[in-house]
């Protein structure tokens, strides 16, 4: 999975960075095992365990700077992997507003995050363990899993709009 946070501010940056490296990099899922993207914080996200501030969306329209601001750049990322990846995505959220980052490489394609509301969840159903690592690649958060192939294959088609869909969709 990937997606692109050019232009993201410095805080907003640092967050989907420290996210990626410090949280998502290295899980370790057991077969059978459901992922949780809220599971990954042990503790809270705040100022004091080394978050910035950067805008979140709050209500549905409002922006309101927040430590881990941004930190659903890491989340979109992951949901992307694991679809790429034909994991079944059991809960999973679309952000209430456009994010002009995640147009490259998935639009349409995002998974918000909000503790103990809205999270991101899959499944391991592989019959193998796997590995997900996560990294930055200067403006490119990037989430690779890696696994036993079992076969399966993943065709994403896209994104529609009322002006495009096709009458079966």
């Amino acid at each position: 999975g990937r997606s692109n946070f050019a232009g993201s501010v410095l805080n907003r940056a640092f967050n989907v960075r420290k996210a990626l490296n410090e949280y998502v990099h290295g899980v370790f899922l057991a077969q059978g095992e459901t992922f949780s993207f809220g599971n990954l914080f042990r503790s809270s996200i705040s100022s004091s365990n080394g978050w910035k501030m950067a805008m979140g969306i709050f209500d549905g329209s409002r922006l309101e700077a927040t430590p881990g601001g941004g930190i659903c750049q890491s989340s979109t990322t992951i949901y992307r992997a694991a679809l790429l990846a034909g994991l079944p995505v059991l809960t999973h959220f679309h952000h209430s507003m456009y994010i002009k980052f995640y147009a490259m490489h998935g639009e349409g394609l995002d998974a918000t995050y909000y503790p103990g509301s809205k999270d991101l969840k899959f499944l391991n159903d592989t019959g193998s363990p796997i590995l997900i690592q996560a990294y930055d690649d200067a403006e490119e958060a990037i989430v690779e899993i890696y696994g036993t192939p079992d076969g399966r294959s993943v065709s994403l088609e896209g994104p529609y709009r009322a002006s495009n869909a096709p009458e079966n969709v």
